[in-house]
């Protein structure tokens, strides 16, 4: 969904839905919507001008993710939006950019409005600000159309640039889409090269996460994990740092001691807790084909 059916949120009501929020204990806001990147757009500001905003007028000690940017919206902003985050601690080093294919054939057969290189770019600019930054992406494989070449060029792709987290999905068709008249690539195929996939991405994060051991890293307490056996600490950059005891809500130093694919383990060091803990997700932009 490009700009032009994107509906944005006025600036001043999310400030102060936000700052109400962290007041009341908040500790993450999470920016969230439809094609956050392409925020203000229709308004006459951008994402860049929202996040100033939200750091200039809200007090407090919390941290922002923002959500998920398409390329294209994305590479507007992207300077202007890495100077702010650089600019203050209160917003984590995490980038979810989809790019769905490493195949520029593909991304035309989808109708995305990017090109491969222009992902490429955005990584590198990212990377030159904050070299360990969280880099998460989504990959689809078995695009109606999609050969071999096509895609090894997304496995390579991921290598390449060190992406820290995939999102992968196998293609599914979807009915009253143009692509669901397309030919479409065997199940077999498709589950064969989501094996391979998984293999080669999660190979990847674990070559990134273990980059970690040893170093003291800080972050906000956020949750104890599915198992009940750990909390779970998000770093500065996102990263799920697993320590044994903590304070759901409080900031902590943490010595990282070991990494898996999906997350790191780390030791903690210092604790300082703010007492009240919750995660808002606000919804700054909306699909008009969403609104009645």
């Amino acid at each position: 969904m490009g700009f032009g059916r994107v509906r944005s949120y006025e600036i001043n009501d999310i400030v102060n839905a936000i700052a109400n929020a962290v007041s009341r204990g908040a500790r993450e806001i999470y920016l969230t919507g439809q094609e956050i990147s392409a925020y203000g757009r229709d308004r006459g500001y951008d994402l860049a001008v929202l996040l100033e905003n939200i750091l200039s007028k809200v007090d407090g000690r919390f941290m922002i993710r923002l959500g998920m940017m398409e390329p294209l919206e994305l590479s507007r902003i992207i300077d202007r939006l890495l100077d702010i985050v650089k600019s203050d601690w209160r917003v984590y080093r995490f980038f979810h950019v989809p790019v769905q294919s490493g195949s520029d054939r593909v991304l035309t057969l989808m109708r995305r409005k990017y090109s491969v290189e222009l992902f490429r770019d955005i990584v590198a600019r990212i990377r030159r600000v904050f070299p360990d930054a969280t880099i998460a992406t989504d990959i689809i494989v078995g695009f109606p159309g999609e050969t071999d070449e096509d895609f090894w060029a997304s496995v390579r792709l991921i290598e390449e640039l060190g992406i820290d987290k995939v999102n992968l999905a196998r293609y599914s068709r979807r009915p009253f889409t143009e692509a669901a008249y397309m030919e479409q690539v065997p199940e077999q195929v498709k589950k064969e090269r989501s094996k391979i996939a998984t293999e080669v991405f999660n190979k990847v994060a674990l070559e990134r996460n273990k980059v970690f051991i040893g170093r003291e890293m800080w972050g906000i307490v956020s949750e104890i994990d599915f198992k009940g056996e750990n909390y779970v600490v998000r770093s500065y950059n996102y990263k799920p740092i697993a320590v044994r005891k903590a304070d759901i809500g409080a900031f902590v130093r943490v010595r990282v001691t070991d990494a898996t694919s999906q997350r790191l383990f780390g030791q903690l060091l210092e604790s300082e807790s703010l007492g009240i803990r919750y995660r808002v997700d606000f919804r700054i932009t909306e699909g008009l084909d969403l609104i009645p």
